[in-house]
This record gives structure tokens, C-alpha cells and sequence, in this order.
């Protein structure tokens, strides 16, 4: 992802001591110095806060990049600026309406187990349900204004300089990540209705 950085690095024949490792299984119990909040807040919810926001950021930009585009372009065959047309009005206005409603649920979604945890009580399996939920529904509402305005921006947005373009990529690549597959509603569905999940991180 060029937008954040981010790279992948490779370390051979390292020793990692056992005191710094863990399992990586629901049963690990952990020390006293690890009792807190952050430790009970659950893997599900660790992920949901520290990857998700970078969705929800990426389709931000998009959208302001693409409103800033439409003010001072006007497109082939018009005598208009494109913010002009209705057609972009609207396009703006829903990919505002639909960023705004999947960031409030996730960051309430997110407070109300943190508040929970604050208060001495672990992570319900139908909190962990809830934070699956906002986190699916944060990461495909991100992918469809994106791409929302990869397309209002036209052949503007296919340039490599352009922002529009590299939130356009990076979207593309956040999306691949298996815990925000479409599959995860399936998940919060089986969870929904009292069934195991079918995915194992949910319990971590």
C-alpha cells in the first residue's frame, strides 16, 4: 500500500525466547501485569480498531479528493463545472450519507465494548458478533464509496499521481484481507442464531 508505507520485511534464522511468545489460541491465560482492558478488549476487537479506521480513512480522502476534482473540472461536452450536475450532487451525498453511517456505528460499536471492559467484565460473545459486524459493514461501505468515486472521478482518476487513484489501489488491497471478506456477514448471521462461528478469529 503506497498511501501508508507499508512493506513486507523478512527475518531467517532469528531466536525468539519464550518469554516473548504466546499461543495463539483462546485458551492463553494471561499474566498479572496483563489484566487490563487493552487484554480483555479480545483480538476481534484489537483488529476491528487498528485496521478498520484505515478504511474508513482511505474512502475519506476519496471523497474529498473527489468533491475538490468536481469543483474545478468540467467535462468533455459541457460548459459546466461536474459539481454542477445534479447527478454528481447526489453521488457526493450518498457516499457522505453512507462513510458517515458506517463510521458511527463502528466507533459506537467500539466504545460500547470498551466501556464494558472498563468495567472489570470480559467480552461477550455477542459483543464480539457486534464488533464483526461493524467492522464488515465499515470495510464494504469504504470499498463502495471509493469506488463510487474512482468512477464520478473519470479518466482524471486512473492517473498513478492521482490521489483518487491510490485510494482507488489501496482499497483494493485493505479489502483482501480475510477478516473483511463478505463472508464475515455469514459469520455475525451463524453468531446471530446462537451457531459456532466459521471463522476462528472471532474468538481469539
Amino acid at each position: 500500500m503506497r498511501a501508508t508505507g507499508s512493506d513486507d520485511i523478512r527475518v531467517d534464522s532469528a531466536f525468539v525466547p519464550a518469554y516473548r511468545v504466546f499461543p495463539f489460541t483462546p485458551e492463553i491465560t494471561y499474566g498479572p501485569r496483563f489484566q487490563g482492558p487493552l487484554y480483555r478488549f479480545s483480538f476481534i476487537g484489537i483488529v476491528t480498531a487498528a485496521l478498520t479506521p484505515v478504511m474508513l480513512g482511505i474512502a475519506r480522502v476519496a471523497v474529498d479528493e473527489a468533491a475538490e476534482l468536481a469543483r474545478g473540472k468540467t467535462a468533455t461536452g459541457s460548459s459546466s463545472a461536474l459539481w454542477m450536475n445534479p447527478s454528481v450532487q447526489s453521488q457526493i451525498a450518498q457516499a457522505e450519507a453512507t462513510l458517515r453511517a458506517a463510521r458511527a456505528l463502528l466507533f459506537q460499536t467500539l466504545d460500547d465494548v470498551w466501556q464494558w471492559v472498563v468495567s472489570e467484565q470480559e467480552v461477550t460473545t455477542e459483543q464480539r458478533a457486534d464488533l464483526l459486524l461493524a467492522a464488515t459493514n465499515a470495510s464494504e461501505s469504504s470499498v463502495r464509496v471509493v469506488e463510487r468515486m474512482h468512477t464520478l472521478a473519470g479518466t482524471s482518476g486512473i492517473y498513478s499521481g492521482n490521489p483518487i487513484e491510490r485510494c482507488f489501489r489501496d482499497i483494493q488491497v485493505a479489502r483482501q484481507h480475510r477478516f473483511y471478506t463478505e463472508g464475515r456477514y455469514e459469520t455475525f448471521g451463524r453468531m446471530y442464531f446462537g451457531l459456532e462461528p466459521d471463522y476462528g478469529m472471532v474468538i481469539l
